[in-house]
C-alpha cells in the first residue's frame, strides 16, 4: 500500500504562502541593491510552525525593508534596509524641492514679464515713452526678481523636507522590544504633532525660516528621538533626554523659547500617549 502524503497543516500552508510572497518581494527590491538578512525564513517548511514565527513573516511581508540590508559605499558597510529607504526619501525630497523651485521661478518670471511688458505698452500708448520696448531686458529683470523672491535658503528647505520624511516615514526596528516600540511610536507621534502644529500656526514658510542655521541640530534631534535609547542620552535618563530634545525641537520650529506652560503641555502630551490615552 502506497504511503499517502500528509496534508499540510493550516500553519504550514500559511508559512509557505508567506515565504513565497517574501521571496517575490526580495526579488523585486534585489534589483535596487537590497540583500536579504540571514535567517528570515527556511526554504524547507518546518514540521512545527508557531504563531510567533508566522507573525514575524507577516511583518516581513508588510515591511520587507526591515528584513533587508543595503551596501552603503560612503560608510563602506551594510546598513539596514529601512535606513536606506530614509536616504531614498531624502534624495527624492531634495529633487522634488529643486523641481518645485525651478517651476515656481519660471512661472513667476513669466508672470512678471507679462506684467512689465503690458505696463511699458501702456506707457507708450499714453505717449510717455518713445523708445521701443526692450523685451529681452524685461525678461532678464523678471527672471532676476523671480529668483530673488525664492527667499528660503535651499539648504534649510532641503533639511526641513528631510526632517518631515524622517518623521512621516519612521519605522520601528525589529530588534526592539514591544515596550520600546510602543514608546518610540509615541515619541514619533509627539514630534509629528509638534511639527504639524507649528506649520498650522505659523505657516510652512515661516517655520522653515525659523530653522535657518539649525539644520544639523534638528536632524540630530529627530534621529535621537526616533531611534535613540539610553546610550544616546548619557547626560540624562532616556525619557528626560527625549523631553529636552522635543522641547528644543519645538523652540527651533517656533523661533522662540517655550513658556513654562508650553513645556508642560508637551510633557503632558507625552505622558498621555505613553499611557495610551
Amino acid at each position: 500500500m502506497k504511503d499517502v502524503a500528509k496534508k499540510p497543516t493550516a500553519n504550514q500552508t500559511a508559512y509557505m504562502e508567506l515565504v513565497a510572497e517574501i521571496k517575490r518581494q526580495f526579488k523585486r527590491i534585489g534589483k535596487l541593491g537590497y540583500v536579504p538578512l540571514d535567517n528570515v525564513y527556511k526554504d524547507e517548511t518546518p514540521k512545527y510552525i508557531s504563531q510567533k514565527l508566522l507573525d514575524k513573516l507577516k511583518r516581513a511581508v508588510e515591511n520587507i525593508y526591515q528584513f533587508a540590508k543595503y551596501y552603503d559605499p560612503i560608510k563602506d558597510s551594510y546598513i539596514i534596509g529601512t535606513e536606506r529607504r530614509r536616504q531614498e526619501y531624502s534624495e527624492r525630497s531634495r529633487k522634488g524641492w529643486e523641481t518645485r523651485r525651478a517651476n515656481e521661478a519660471k512661472r513667476r518670471a513669466e508672470e512678471l514679464e507679462k506684467e512689465q511688458i503690458e505696463a511699458e505698452k501702456a506707457k507708450q500708448e499714453q505717449g510717455q515713452k518713445d523708445s521701443e520696448i526692450n523685451e529681452e531686458e524685461i525678461r532678464r529683470k523678471a527672471r532676476k526678481q523671480a529668483e530673488d523672491e525664492q527667499g528660503l535658503p535651499r539648504e534649510t528647505e532641503v533639511a526641513f523636507n528631510q526632517i518631515e520624511d524622517l518623521i512621516n516615514n519612521w519605522t520601528e526596528s525589529i530588534l526592539w522590544s514591544e515596550e520600546l516600540k510602543r514608546i518610540k511610536r509615541n515619541d514619533r507621534n509627539t514630534l509629528k504633532s509638534v511639527l504639524d502644529g507649528a506649520i498650522s500656526s505659523l505657516g510652512r514658510e515661516q517655520v522653515i525660516r525659523n530653522c535657518v542655521n539649525h539644520e544639523r541640530d534638528l536632524i540630530d534631534i529627530v534621529n535621537r528621538v526616533l531611534y535613540g535609547s539610553g546610550s544616546k542620552y548619557k547626560e540624562y535618563s532616556a525619557r528626560e533626554g527625549v523631553q529636552i530634545d522635543i522641547n528644543k525641537f519645538t523652540e527651533i520650529l517656533y523661533g522662540r523659547p517655550l513658556t513654562v506652560a508650553e513645556s508642560k503641555d508637551i510633557s503632558d502630551m507625552m505622558e498621555r500617549m505613553n499611557e495610551g490615552e
